[in-house]
């Protein structure tokens, strides 16, 4: 898929991406969060800086982070 940067900020556009998933498995899962009945913490390896999202991919192309989370 290819698009052009500048498109996505003008028209403010939100891009999502899922990895082998549906949309109604991030949201079943995201409600059993909130119901306590799973837990994500042991799955988060990383947290980083979103300037360091270079090295987040490099981790996760690696295979050494599980899941990486990036902050503002």
């Amino acid at each position: 898929m290819s698009f052009k940067p500048w498109n996505v900020v003008r028209d403010e556009k939100i891009i999502k991406g899922l990895q082998g998933l549906t949309w109604a498995d991030y949201l079943l899962t995201i409600d059993l969060y909130k119901k306590g009945r799973i837990k994500i913490n042991p799955l988060i390896t990383h947290i980083m800086s979103l300037e360091k999202i270079n090295e987040a991919c490099m981790l996760a192309e690696k295979k050494e982070a599980i899941k990486v989370v990036l902050k503002p």
